[in-house]
């Protein structure tokens, strides 16, 4: 029991020191949700502890809430760990096991043009709203070099305006003829960012059907939700989830005769390190910072990449076939970055 309490009690105080969640209620603990307590595992996991340790204080915490309020913090009510909390455990699992994930195939820029291209026939029951969003996202994905985590919710139904992406969170830069030039995510929790300093991922405008900026501003123009809910809001009320998105990429892949299997929604940020690669001379060091992978070039206290290169990046991108990208981009990228 006093193991438990010292735990419990070592989460609160780095939550309370990290701002993850505060209170004004005399000293009381708020009762943590699981992304509370995702950031927290992560961290102890960043700092050495492992897999066995890190289950020990989750079961810590539990302990200590069910003492105290009656409920769980880090599991549902038919007994199972909370979905986040399952996923970053597993992940951590794997990393400390050594053991490497299948590798998917890349959705690189001219493998995505016949994705849109083929994706209203291939998904008959989406109407053109919600059409649109799939393939902003999607764009957004690829140019941006974002999670899926990063755009989507985890349910259909719920969010966490603390960690997901808002329309308000979405912004556009025009041009005197009051063109988008530029399409702005504030990414709040990023796999990389533990203490939520917040990020801000540019799009740039490529021009054409495959414009990633342009498809942004249309689908936030028409979008039927408020600014106060996650971005890609269906016209149901729903979200799309990461495996709403996952499906829907794979049914348009099979349509083009591919085993969709065989590419996930990471597909999309491998793809755009891949496409960058081929089109630039953008260096790993420099790619690494662009994709928010951990790299020594950050020791060069390169916060952000000057606007220009992303920007002639970007158009270079939306004009590469598929012979422009060799099997040694692939290979380069799946030996140098993982996640």
């Amino acid at each position: 029991m006093t193991v438990h309490l010292g735990q419990a009690h070592a989460c609160h105080r780095w939550c309370r020191e990290n701002g993850i969640f505060t209170s004004d209620m005399g000293g009381a603990v708020p009762f943590p949700t699981p992304e509370d307590l995702s950031f927290y595992i992560e961290w102890r996991h960043a700092q050495g502890d492992v897999i066995q340790t890190l289950r020990g204080r989750l079961s810590a915490i539990s302990w200590h809430f069910k003492q105290h309020l009656g409920r769980d913090p880090a599991k549902n009510d038919d007994g199972s760990t909370k979905h986040l909390l399952a996923d970053v455990l597993r992940g951590i699992a794997r990393d400390q096991k050594g053991d490497t994930t299948k590798l998917r195939k890349p959705i690189t820029v001219p493998l995505l043009k016949e994705i849109i291209d083929e994706f209203e026939s291939a998904n008959p029951d989406l109407n053109y709203h919600d059409r649109t969003a799939y393939i902003a996202l999607s764009l957004a994905g690829l140019y941006g070099l974002l999670r899926a985590s990063e755009q989507c919710t985890k349910l259909t139904k719920e969010f966490d305006p603390r960690v997901h992406l808002l329309d308000s969170d979405v912004e556009f830069t025009y041009n005197d003829k009051g063109e988008p030039t530029e399409a702005t995510l504030l990414i709040k929790a990023a796999k990389e960012d533990r203490f939520r300093h917040t990020q801000h991922i540019t799009v740039h405008a490529v021009g054409g059907k495959y414009c990633p900026v342009r498809w942004l501003h249309r689908w936030k123009k028409m979008r039927r939700g408020s600014s106060a809910t996650p971005f890609y809001t269906l016209s149901d009320g729903s979200f799309i989830t990461r495996d709403r998105l996952a499906r829907r990429l794979r049914r348009t892949l099979n349509a083009t005769g591919r085993t969709g299997t065989e590419w996930s929604t990471h597909s999309l940020r491998s793809g755009g390190a891949i496409s960058l690669a081929a089109s630039s001379n953008m260096s790993s060091e420099v790619l690494a910072i662009a994709g928010r992978w951990r790299s020594d070039a950050r020791l060069l206290y390169l916060k952000h990449l000057p606007k220009s290169v992303l920007q002639n990046a970007h158009q270079a991108m939306s004009k590469l076939t598929t012979r422009n990208i060799t099997s040694s981009h692939i290979n380069t990228f799946n030996s140098r970055f993982s996640n």
